[in-house]
């Protein structure tokens, strides 16, 4: 569902691929994507970046997209 990356500033956490394209056109620089997960419905989130409140609705598609939801 969520998995804290190497650099402590980014996570990457399931995603479907329309919400994905969309937070990302939103929020470039809190929402983005390395080569590795072009093709996985997965996406990176800047921590450091990210408006306040956001967290929580990022990790409730995540769980919900891993639970089946």
């Amino acid at each position: 569902m969520v998995r804290l990356r190497d650099d402590i500033d980014s996570i990457v956490v399931a995603m479907p691929f329309e919400l994905r394209e969309a937070f990302m056109a939103a929020d470039p620089q809190a929402y983005y994507l390395t080569d590795h997960y072009l093709r996985y419905p997965w996406m990176l989130v800047r921590l450091s970046a990210i408006k306040s409140g956001a967290l929580e609705e990022i990790l409730q598609i995540s769980y919900d997209m891993v639970a089946g939801r």
